[in-house]
């Protein structure tokens, strides 16, 4: 039995899309500054919940300490909840809970900067993406 080339091509060039987002420890806008302390989170887990400041298996994770100039490193267990989110996930925006577990209220946008002084809180608590496939 042969399966065509279109076929065959066609499952070569279904990859998944990975999400990725960039959390802000003190500054709203997605705008570090000299004070900030902010991580880089990525991974392909699709409709995984992620708590902020507990592990996330499945993610690669970077570190920048602005405001000491350092980072990448990897991410230490310092506390970092959220103040504001930059999001990349291609076309399909992440949903960032008020609380834990993902859950409580929460907030989706498509915007790309994902800001809790839109929403009236002072961080995010966790979050899961959809990742998207692309072909």
């Amino acid at each position: 039995m042969q399966i065509p080339v279109f076929t065959v091509l066609g499952l070569l060039s279904f990859h998944i899309k990975a999400f990725e987002i960039t959390i802000y420890n003190d500054i709203n806008q997605c705008e570090a500054n000299d004070e900030s302390m902010y991580r880089i989170i990525s991974g392909a887990s699709n409709g995984t919940c992620y708590t902020f400041d507990d592990d996330m298996p499945g993610t690669d994770c970077s570190q920048y300490n602005k405001g000491e100039g350092e980072g990448p490193t990897g991410c230490t267990t310092e506390s970092l909840l959220p103040v504001s989110v930059h999001q990349k996930n291609g076309n399909r925006p992440c949903t960032f809970y008020f609380e834990g577990g993902c859950q409580g209220t929460s907030y989706q946008t498509a915007e790309w900067c994902v800001d809790t002084g839109v929403v009236g809180i002072p961080h995010f608590g966790s979050f899961s993406c959809v990742v998207c496939p692309l072909s």
